[in-house]
């Protein structure tokens, strides 16, 4: 019987790279099996098959954009009308497919700002495939029920108010081509908003799922904020060019409801950028005071500890003591200055300046207009 050690080839024991690619699939299969909760919308099943066309989604986006623009344009010669450039009906089709690059561009910020929140939660690969399915896709049957909405409102308005749909007098070829798509453009706004909502109130939910709030490493905490910012600013900007149809003549009575609707709108972009991220808010204020607490505790420990020695006449310590005191000072100025709110300190201005310039724009043609 030979007493000789048993040899071991280090070489068949050193991974390969198709142990180590097995072992990444591995790790990633609790995701790529997990059930859908839900089949995806209309709405996702578009978005997806554009970003597979060839090259960049953005320019496939142009391409829809262009082409929605001659079918918004079609009425007029499809009525015997000269072709030309219809400002309003223009906007909307610009508006269409604003929107269908805004909702594929805000699911990708989504989906990163998951990814680095992620650290912050202690979930499976499973739960966070399953957070990122909800965040990015809209349920099949409420997408459907909006889309049947959207249909009988543009009949209704077809049918009850055709003087002010623009549409009396125009040839049943015009009718066949402005109804299809003055009905999706709507489905796709409704159904635009219903994900929205969702989105943001998921993440509000996220954010309550986390497990550590680390005041010295926010990135986890900004996560969300940039997705809720650009929502915000998202809306805003596509919504504002309506502006453009007060004509300058406008009486008193427009302003005014020009005033109503830019408050609104402006009401709507700073909730959908602020309300999501108000339970991280409260969240980071608690562990703020959590540590202003903290280093109170120790600053009135040290003291009594100093005032005791002194007491004692041993000023042995006294040049430790007078150190940590310092460091607790320090400690408890940075703590102080730690922000609550959970974005960063651009965010914010990048936000008011996507409000801001545009209007400013705008108020700057019409003084030139008037000046003129």
């Amino acid at each position: 019987m030979s007493d000789a050690a048993p040899t071991v080839d280090l070489a068949s024991q050193a991974p390969t790279a198709d142990t180590v690619a097995e072992r990444e699939a591995a790790r990633q299969a609790p995701a790529a099996i997990a059930p859908r909760p839900y089949p995806p919308s209309w709405l996702n099943v578009l978005i997806s098959w554009i970003e597979r066309l060839p090259g960049p989604p953005w320019v496939a986006f142009l391409a829809i954009g262009a082409i929605t623009i001659v079918i918004a344009n079609a009425q007029a010669p499809l009525a015997g009308r000269p072709m030309g450039l219809d400002l309003t009906q223009t906007y909307y089709a610009i508006l269409f497919t604003g929107i269908l690059w805004l909702i594929h561009y805000l699911d990708h910020v989504a989906r990163e700002a998951l990814d680095t929140f992620r650290p912050a939660m202690d979930i499976s690969d499973a739960d966070a495939a399953d957070l990122r399915y909800r965040l990015t896709v809209v349920p099949a049957r409420g997408a459907a029920i909006l889309f049947v909405a959207a249909i009988l409102w543009t009949i209704e308005a077809y049918l009850f108010q055709a003087e002010a749909e623009g549409i009396v007098g125009l040839p049943p070829l015009a009718l066949i081509v402005r109804g299809p798509f003055e009905t999706l453009t709507t489905a796709i706004i409704l159904v635009t908003l219903y994900h929205t909502v969702r989105q943001l109130r998921l993440v509000g939910q996220i954010h309550a799922m986390a497990r550590r709030i680390d005041l010295y490493e926010p990135a986890p905490l900004y996560a969300f904020s940039t997705l809720t910012a650009r929502t915000g600013m998202g809306i805003f900007l596509l919504l504002i060019p309506s502006f453009v149809f007060v004509p300058g003549t406008a009486s008193t009575l427009d302003y005014l409801v020009m005033a109503a609707w830019f408050l609104g709108l402006l009401a709507i972009s700073s909730a959908a950028f602020v309300l999501p991220l108000q339970g991280m808010h409260g969240r980071i204020a608690a562990e703020k005071q959590r540590l202003e607490a903290e280093v109170g505790r120790r600053l009135t420990a040290t003291t009594a500890t100093l005032h005791h020695a002194v007491d004692r006449g041993d000023l042995s310590s006294a040049d430790g003591l007078n150190k940590t005191l310092s460091s607790l000072i320090a400690e408890r100025e940075l703590v102080h200055k730690l922000p609550t709110w959970p974005w960063q300190p651009g965010t914010v201005g990048a936000f008011v300046t996507a409000i801001l310039l545009p209007i400013g724009l705008w108020l700057a043609t019409r003084l030139l207009e008037r000046v003129v």
